[in-house]
């Protein structure tokens, strides 16, 4: 009896350990099969499942959402830093306005771009209440003691200023700062905090304080050649204050730049957003420590996302604008030279219930000097509706009324483009295509009515100048006349450059087009009782079955099987039909 019970026994204590070894084996496999789907960043099967949109309104352009390039190798740093994101980490640094300093787009950007491909930190964060202004939409910032600050939207800063736009400086010992971080978005483990701040012996050193009453010390009075002091955090630090330590009698003041809270781990993404209310060109120029501080960043990619306020509400003095803008791309190339660099435009805006119409052109010199200066361009203005569109975000509560900041949907909305637009252009750049990518001859869509004191608009299409152009080649190729086009674009003479947007084609009425497509309808006789409208589609250069199937709702054997296709292949300029 004894013994059975033994038996018995010893099976079941075998029986349980069989589960826990098989839960445990299966939960490794199971672990093992998510971090391969996280991590499959160079599969383009892995990219496509990723590149869908939440929601679709009809005044945003999507069949446009990519980042154009005039040199392929514009944006190459990024792409193939992208394609290792599981063996080395990805930094992109995206600098901005006010727009970015809430972070409330690059945020979202950061959360979609982290998701596909990993997590590599929160990224540069500021204590800004020190430095008298809001924190963002992730945390929220305390100071005490007394400090002064300097800002880059100062004509003469007090302070040097560094990547973040902004200086905190005190002499009060008694002085510091804290960070408190909403839930669940500083979960990461194995974290590290670089805390960027003047460092010889006249420098007060610091601690970090936890709720707990945990402490870690700084040492900042260390000449060490870096622009920052590092300290390996034990835990998360979604609650922590700095506190400053004077450790030496030569020790006077203390000047913070930032900090950065990145993990410890080689790869995932690290997207830093840096951004001042009110920042522009001139603003960025004054920042003398960024190229040092750019240069220990060392990023893959750097977003210059601003611009409007170096002329809102004015007009825009072409020649200081455009030359501003490549001093901007001259310092970071300077530190970085095979650095990517995209330079982006704002949407459309308002003044006074006015239209700033100025965002058009700021969207076009842009363009212009983006594709001089070799660095990628992505123009949102179009993408998100153009001109007048700003009356569309708004009627659909993703805008203030202010029409020139967004909503909290808004700017979820933003962001999510700038991703979709990130994969889109990944994707293009994994097809090995050594072409230029511009997105040219797009009829512009059809126009959101304008408010009271706004003009008309008239409708339109676009062309972009490229190398070999001529007045009278585009004249030809569009059927209109060299006179029209002189007259549609106030052009004094025949010249015209590379990357210059012309138009090409006017219409002198005030109504609204309808909403181009680069499909045309094509209709069988009306006495043929079996009528099927069918849709051409001309097959573009970096076009599959596959991302024309997705852009036009239907499958890739639709299209097959209505062309009678015995294969995907596809070459620019063929013709196919679309159910």
């Amino acid at each position: 009896m004894i013994r059975s019970f033994y038996t018995y026994g010893l099976g079941i204590v075998l029986f349980i350990g069989i589960l826990i070894l098989l839960f445990s084996k299966s939960e490794s496999l199971f672990a093992t099969d998510i971090q391969s789907m996280e991590y499959s960043v160079q599969d383009s099967t892995y990219i496509k499942s990723r590149s869908v949109y939440s929601k679709k309104y009809p005044f945003i352009r999507y069949e446009l959402n990519y980042p154009e390039w005039q040199d392929s190798l514009a944006l190459t740093t990024f792409y193939k830093a992208l394609s290792r994101a599981d063996k080395r980490k990805v930094k992109v640094l995206h600098i901005g306005d006010s727009h970015v300093q809430a972070d409330f787009f690059t945020g979202e950007i950061r959360d979609q771009m982290q998701y596909i491909f990993g997590h590599g930190g929160r990224g540069m964060v500021f204590p800004y209440a020190a430095a008298g202004t809001h924190a963002t939409r992730d945390y929220r910032t305390w100071s005490f003691g007394v400090w002064r600050f300097a800002r880059n939207i100062q004509s003469n800063p007090e302070f040097t200023l560094g990547i973040s736009g902004a200086t905190i400086y005190t002499e009060d010992v008694q002085a510091g700062f804290r960070f408190q971080f909403r839930d669940g978005f500083i979960e990461d483990k194995d974290l590290v905090l670089k805390l960027y701040c003047d460092k010889n012996e006249r420098v007060f050193d610091a601690q970090i304080i936890y709720p707990s009453g945990d402490t870690i010390p700084i040492q900042c009075s260390i000449e060490d050649g870096l622009p920052y002091a590092r300290i390996v955090l034990p835990s998360p630090p979604t609650d922590f204050t700095i506190r400053l330590v004077r450790n030496s009698e030569k020790a006077t003041y203390f000047q913070c730049y930032g900090l950065s809270i990145e993990s410890i781990s080689g790869k995932g993404l690290l997207y830093h957003s840096v951004g001042i209310n009110g920042a522009g060109y001139t603003a960025i120029l004054r920042q003398g420590l960024m190229p040092e501080q750019i240069r220990e960043i060392n990023p893959d990619l750097v977003v210059v996302d601003l611009g409007a306020n170096d002329f809102y509400p004015k007009i825009i003095d072409q020649p200081v604008f455009e030359e501003n803008l490549r001093n901007v791309v001259r310092v970071i190339r300077a530190v970085c030279p095979t650095v990517s660099i995209l330079v982006t435009c704002s949407q459309d805006i308002y003044c006074r219930k006015r239209n700033v119409a100025e965002c058009k052109r700021f969207a076009a010199i842009a363009r212009n000097i983006a594709f001089e200066m070799n660095c990628g361009f992505y123009d949102y203005y179009r993408i998100s509706g153009g001109q007048y569109a700003m009356n569309k975000w708004y009627q659909h509560q993703l805008a203030k009324p202010d029409r020139v900041h967004l909503t909290a949907n808004g700017y979820a909305i933003k962001g999510e483009l700038y991703v979709q637009a990130y994969l889109n252009g990944f994707l293009q750049w994994m097809r090995g295509s050594k072409d230029a990518f511009i997105l040219d001859e797009i009829p512009e869509p059809a126009q959101s009515l304008p408010v009271s004191g706004d003009a008309l608009p008239v409708n339109s299409t676009k062309y972009i100048v490229k190398s070999g152009d001529n007045l009278g080649s585009i004249a030809q190729r569009f059927g209109v006349t060299v006179t029209q086009l002189k007259k549609w674009n106030a052009l004094n003479s025949d010249r015209i450059s590379i990357g210059q947007k012309l138009v090409v084609s006017q219409s002198a009425t005030a109504s609204p087009i309808a909403k181009p497509a680069e499909a045309k309808p094509e209709v069988k006789s009306p006495a043929d009782k079996s009528v099927v409208t069918k849709t051409v589609y001309t097959v573009r250069s970096g076009d599959s079955l596959w991302s024309i199937a997705q852009k036009h709702g239907t499958t890739v054997e639709k299209i097959r099987k209505l062309n009678a296709l015995n294969s995907d292949a596809l070459k620019p300029g063929m013709k196919i039909k679309l159910p």
